[in-house]
């Protein structure tokens, strides 16, 4: 074939990136939105001064007509789960929209500058300026006609804006191009986001994308990849895409159809658009990413005979071909001299043809992404899914573990037996002997937890931890995993006498090798950890959690004698797990429930503290009934007095069975928002109860409001470390001893850590320095008066004074990434500094 001319060349691949159409409206970042109710869906949102995306994700819409501008904003908010019992994070009642979670829409238009802040509460502060320097000329506007709609629903609200022409500078005309942004900000993440990337303040113009008037644009819903080596897909039905990738010393990579190969490890650059009739409906900013890439390489320069000796996936392959993340087949030739490296994996082919898999084995948190840390001589658990392998079923899955020298495979074990038949090696190998089929996600309590013992003595701060899966029985292999491992110091932590440190240990429970849970919690000991959920054990006081659910402590034996007392839901159907609770108030009912205590406490390993887990909605909680005997009876107060009526039957039967055993309630904290979601006020339980558990979060009000209406009764705050989920990827937060001092110092009886597998070493490492603390101080956090007392140049939620028979104490907290100094101390980050006054 003839070559064409450069020139030629050149015009193919700009008609490949941008298609011919008459006079595009705009060629840089920027929106076409159409006429009526249909148009693109927009994003994803960046962190402001930051290229990284935005944790909680922004989508907007936006259409227009003679009248006005439409603009839907749906927001992603994860504290609006009602079971993460953050639902106090999401801030939408302070006085000015800037405090709360907002969106906001900022034009310029004929040298004039126009913003519109919307809050979660509906309302609506908006300004305009002339110029490009808004903040010194800002002038808030009244009277707009501007509205907004908000929608608040289960991790998600939603913000419905209408804007008149006339507010922000007139009558707009088809094919009418100006400039805009979009911005979102979250206060329970401390995150602002953008549409168009900023290194600055949202309204800075020189950052904004371009907005046009057209007259239809389709119902768009495009949808990114997640940027992996190989073929990529970008998800967009009624429209074609087309864009490029760039390389850094190498030229644009164009692409012009939904699927393009990404070829690179490291950092990158990637622009897309969606491409219209008349103009893009879409060009995205230019996105800076990373990938990471694995070559294959070999030598061939033995013999010329093996020159086409490597094929993947059918290909003739040359050395640094890159490999698909996931499954690869390989084949070499007969007879094939060498080895082949896989990154820093060297190894010789298991078969002439083999399956060889780069980034497959699921560890869980994302240690990866950062560091994992383990404490010297202390005991760390990494959490692998054996999901096996696409298109295949293996009975020798086996995960090997590279460890560093000196640290010690301890135990491999599945929960609830899922794999009994595992064997391991103190070096790191793990092997299940059993049949393994592919799936892509596995449940939690379907994990295998790895312990692994760490040397008290090793030479260095930080080393490398490596692992990889695979079936030797059917020639399947993996390029290791690595993952940095930072070393702390050996854990100190000393027990307080009667605060709590209480921590769940998710399925620890179940493990299927249960003489090993003893060792485990010799190490929550170590930290200073005093009570554990659900862990019948010698080393540690535990607590169990009450349920009517079948494995808990159920009251439906009770139905099969009584048919006629069984709760009656919202639908008019039965609910064989909870009775009416007309019935729970009969002499009857309290007599069963009474001979029912001795084997429930019996079954638990008759536990030191008993606890519910209440976070029932009202309208459907155990206590809400809606048979003839409760119809007229279904107002919140009486569901609430239904729900403290019980609980006190069953402390009353708890305590005659053993006068030392406690009862806890976790729920939310005290308000009207909490007795409508969370079912629980707890003025009712101020007598009722032993201690009150609320998390997470620091919502003073609310804080307070519990108090007052639990009087003296024992506090107990939470510390939520996330992601707590099993499908979030998310490298996890940990905790500091800033942050749980925080906590312990709010509360009046100690901390409630959540949850183990989503700790490492640095989270260990602060419970154990927050728990010498609490225990040296122990009467200060118990029961001294929390003094509201100024510490100059130090925040208010960064500072605590307590006083306690006519003692005071200063707790000072680092909450921030770096030291602080107060006097001649030094506070490292996330640290803490205790003085007598």
């Amino acid at each position: 074939m003839k070559s064409l001319p450069l020139n030629i060349l050149i015009f193919v691949c700009l008609a490949i990136v941008a298609p011919l159409h008459a006079a595009p409206l705009f060629q840089d970042a920027g929106l076409a939105i159409g006429q009526g109710i249909t148009g693109c869906w927009t994003g994803p949102f960046l962190r402001v001064a930051q290229q990284s995306f935005a944790q909680d994700q922004t989508t907007l819409h936006m259409t227009w007509d003679e009248e006005a501008l439409h603009g839907t904003f749906q927001c992603q908010e994860a504290c609006l789960d009602p079971l993460l019992n953050r639902l106090h994070e999401f801030k939408k009642d302070n006085a000015s929209v800037w405090n709360n979670d907002y969106v906001a829409l900022l034009f310029q238009r004929n040298d004039v500058f126009y913003d519109v802040i919307v809050d979660a509460n509906g309302r609506i502060e908006s300004a305009s300026a002339v110029g490009t320097d808004f903040w010194r000329g800002r002038v808030l506007r009244q009277d707009t006609g501007i509205t907004a709609e908000i929608e608040v629903g289960n991790g998600v609200w939603t913000a419905n804006i209408r804007i008149p022409w006339d507010a922000i500078g007139g009558k707009a005309e088809l094919r009418e191009l100006f400039r805009f942004q979009a911005a979102r900000r979250n206060p329970s993440l401390q995150e602002t986001s953008v549409l168009f990337p900023c290194l600055n303040g949202f309204h800075t113009y020189a950052y904004f994308g371009s907005l046009a008037l057209v007259e239809e644009v389709p119902e768009l819903h495009p949808a990114l990849p997640a940027f992996l080596p190989g073929k990529n897909v970008i998800s967009c039905d009624n429209a074609t895409v087309s864009g490029w990738i760039e390389v850094p010393g190498k030229p644009r990579q164009l692409f012009d159809t939904n699927e393009f190969e990404l070829k690179h490890a490291g950092h990158f650059q990637f622009c897309w658009q969606i491409n219209g009739k008349e103009t893009p409906y879409w060009i995205s900013p230019i996105y800076e990413l990373t990938a990471s890439a694995i070559p294959l390489q070999f030598d061939l320069s033995t013999s010329a005979t093996w020159k086409n000796a490597v094929r993947r996936n059918d290909q003739v392959v040359v050395p640094g071909t890159t490999l698909q993340d996931g499954k690869n087949i390989i084949e070499v030739a007969e007879g094939f001299p060498g080895t082949l490296k896989a990154g820093a994996f060297e190894f010789v082919p298991p078969a002439s043809k083999f399956q060889l898999y780069s980034q497959h084995t699921l560890l869980w948190p994302n240690w990866q992404a950062q560091e994992w840390c383990v404490t010297r001589g202390g005991l760390q658990m990494l959490l692998f899914a054996p999901r096996g392998f696409p298109d295949t079923t293996v009975s020798d899955y086996t995960i090997k573990l590279n460890l560093p020298k000196g640290f010690t495979l301890e135990c491999a074990s599945g929960y609830y037996n899922t794999y009994p038949n595992i064997r391991f090696t103190p070096d790191g190998t793990i092997t299940i002997d059993k049949a393994i089929p592919f799936r892509k996600s596995i449940p939690s309590h379907e994990f295998l937890a790895a312990f692994i013992r760490v040397p008290e003595e090793f030479e260095d701060d930080v080393t490398e931890l490596s692992f990889a899966s695979s079936s030797p029985c059917q020639h399947i292999l993996e390029v290791p995993q690595s993952m940095k491992v930072r070393l702390l110091p050996k854990l100190d932590g000393v027990a307080p006498k009667e605060l709590l440190v209480y921590i769940w240990g998710g399925w620890l429970h179940a493990l299927t090798n249960k003489a090993y849970i003893d060792t485990v919690l010799k190490d929550f000991a170590a930290a200073g950890i005093n009570l554990v959920v659900n862990l019948p054990n010698q080393v540690i006081p535990y607590s169990c959690s009450f349920c009517f659910e079948k494995w808990g402590w159920p009251i439906s034996p009770y139905l099969q004698e009584h048919p006629d007392a069984v709760l009656i839901k919202k639908d008019g159907t039965p609910d064989s797990t909870h009775v009416c609770p007309k019935t729970i108030r009969t002499p009857e009912f309290a007599a069963w429930l009474k001979s029912q205590v001795p084997g429930w406490l019996e079954k638990s390993g008759n536990p030191t503290v008993v606890e519910w887990d209440y976070e029932f909605r009202i309208e459907n909680g155990p206590f809400s009934c809606y048979c003839p005997k409760c119809i007229d009876h279904t107002e919140d107060s009486v569901r609430h007095q239904d729900m403290a009526f019980f609980i006190k039957l069953l402390r009353d039967a708890l305590q005659e069975v053993n006068p030392n055993i406690r009862f806890a309630i976790y729920s939310g904290y005290q308000s009207e928002r909490s007795k409508q979601v969370y079912g629980i006020d707890w003025s009712l339980l101020k007598d009722t109860i032993d201690i009150a558990e609320c998390g997470y979060g620091r919502p003073l009000a609310d804080i307070q409001a519990t108090r007052d209406a639990i009087g003296d009764m024992p506090l107990v705050l939470g510390a939520l470390v996330l992601p707590y989920t099993y499908d979030d990827r998310k490298y996890p937060s940990q905790y500091t001893t800033a942050w749980l001092l925080r906590r312990a110092a709010d509360a009046s009886y100690g901390i409630l850590l959540f949850n183990y597998p989503s700790f490492d070493g640095q989270s260990m490492h602060a419970i154990a320095e927050a728990s010498k603390i609490m225990s040296k101080y122990e009467p200060f956090f118990r029961y001294g008066k929390r003094l509201q007392e100024t510490i100059p140049q130090w925040a208010q939620e960064d500072t605590q004074v307590i006083e306690y028979q006519g003692r005071k104490i200063l707790i000072l907290m680092n909450s921030g990434i770096k030291p602080r100094t107060y006097h001649t101390a030094t506070i490292p980050p996330g640290e803490c500094l205790v003085l007598e006054l």
